[in-house]
């Protein structure tokens, strides 16, 4: 089953890019603030959250995990107390659905309710901003 695991491959293209969550956590979508907007000081509406420790990064890959099962997500989603309420259930079919929409391997961001590929460059610094946006808008994923 492909999921989504924090990552600091990639970190640093964007100014503002952080992972304090462990290497490999699964990540789920962290609750995001009513007010604020992508690139504020808060992040949430970039960011992701690790299952384990709660701790956020801008980044996530796309792995092959054999051993997942979507009870395996749902209670990780769940905190590890094997609760399977259909919220849980509901947010483990998104991630799942998001992650199958790119290859294993792929470096991704989040960008409020849109998800794109992470391609090679610092963004905005020394290149052309518009080939950069045209690469990504050509691989969005979106809601």
């Amino acid at each position: 089953m492909k999921v989504l695991v924090a990552t600091k491959e990639t970190q640093g293209r964007r100014a503002n890019d952080f992972c304090f969550a462990g290497i490999n956590d699964l990540v789920r979508m962290p609750i995001e603030c009513s007010s604020g907007y992508i690139d504020d000081p808060c992040g949430c509406h970039r960011s992701w959250t690790s299952t384990l420790n709660n701790k956020y990064t801008t980044t996530c890959k796309v792995i092959e995990d054999a051993a997942m099962t979507p009870e395996k997500l749902c209670a990780a989603l769940a905190g590890g107390s094997g609760a399977q309420p259909e919220e849980m259930r509901a947010a483990a079919a998104y991630l799942s659905e998001v992650a199958g929409r790119f290859a294993v391997g792929t470096i991704i961001e989040r960008r409020g309710k849109e998800f794109a590929e992470r391609v090679a460059g610092v963004y905005g610094r020394g290149q052309r901003l518009g080939a950069v946006l045209r690469h990504l808008k050509s691989k969005r994923a979106r809601i």
